[in-house]
């Protein structure tokens, strides 16, 4: 397998510069033997794995003139029957915006398929584009702390979805559906330590001398009690979506998030919601038991039922 890596360097210009509009360049070699990027976005490394980046503009480019209500499915298909794959983010020594349209779990086919989304929404379809909000979306925003690093570290990666859906939502990108209150009867409260308290499972944890104690502070920062409570809809409540209501309610391609009783955590699967023949609610997932993205042949709460520790779901849309 070529493993390709792509540097994009920052170039530092002085204030007068910046204002008067100058912009860095960077060249990219492509497969294609064509350049993809012409403008060098931030200071950080792509480790683009498979070299697929003529692709992901291609499909993009391609995803022109679909409605906007249609692109997380149009987008879908293009990553549908391709591997399960975990860890795939945790492969590099230091942090690094992997992108792997080909290998993907729940997280990263989500966040591939919504950054593509919005690259289109937004009439941006370079390379260069879409790692730009692949960025914004995988990172926190706001984001700090006395590491001082830079966006793309593992340290201010959205390691638990509530960050995910918090800082996504801060920026524009999604909102949280949360009415009718008939549907969205139950209130999460939401405590996470998991990361902090099982190191063993993140072999990336200590990145640098500060990372642990960036996490911790993610960690307090999202089981505030304060602002750590989410309303959903409990698992018992999607026996029949089979109804005007719930149509009204969801909507398909939004994010499906499987919320868990399991001590520490606060999510324990990432969907997109599929209307399916039967007319009652599947998903569409990066399966962990089939191996493969798929759209789910179970109902969601058929789904749900073979999930002891799955209390119920989040319901987030793209905007």
């Amino acid at each position: 397998m070529a493993k390709k890596s792509l540097l994009i360097t920052l170039i530092t210009f002085s204030l007068l510069a910046c204002s008067n509009g100058s912009q860095a360049n960077a060249k990219t070699e492509e497969t294609s033997g064509e350049t993809e990027f012409s403008i060098a976005p931030a200071d950080y490394e792509i480790d683009d794995v498979y070299g697929d980046s003529t692709k992901i503009a291609q499909w993009i480019k391609d995803a022109e003139g679909v409605a906007d209500k249609d692109l997380v499915l149009f987008f879908f298909n293009k990553l549908k029957g391709q591997p399960y794959v975990a860890h795939t983010l945790e492969n590099n020594a230091r942090e690094k915006l992997v992108i792997n349209v080909r290998d993907v779990d729940c997280t990263t086919s989500t966040e591939n398929i919504m950054a593509m989304a919005i690259c289109r929404k937004q009439n941006k379809t370079t390379f260069a584009d879409f790692c730009e909000i692949l960025k914004n979306i995988r990172y926190e925003m706001p984001y700090g702390g006395e590491d001082h690093e830079g966006r793309v570290a593992y340290s201010h990666r959205n390691h638990y979805f509530t960050g995910w859906a918090n800082s996504n939502i801060a920026q524009g990108y999604f909102e949280e559906i949360t009415q009718p209150a008939s549907i969205f009867s139950a209130t999460q409260r939401v405590t996470v330590d998991y990361m902090t308290a099982h190191p063993q499972y993140y072999k990336m944890l200590n990145e640098t001398p500060t990372t642990a104690d960036s996490i911790k502070l993610m960690e307090r920062k999202l089981s505030d009690p304060k602002h750590n409570s989410y309303k959903y809809i409990p698992k018992s409540r999607l026996a029949n979506t089979n109804t005007e209501e719930f149509r009204n309610t969801i909507h398909e391609g939004d994010i499906v998030v499987i919320l868990t009783n399991k001590q520490g955590l606060d999510t324990q699967h990432i969907t997109m919601a599929h209307w399916g023949d039967d007319k009652q609610l599947h998903i569409m997932h990066a399966s962990s038991l089939r191996k493969q993205v798929i759209y789910e042949p179970l109902t969601l709460y058929q789904y749900l039922q073979n999930q002891k520790t799955a209390t119920g779901v989040r319901i987030i849309r793209l905007k």
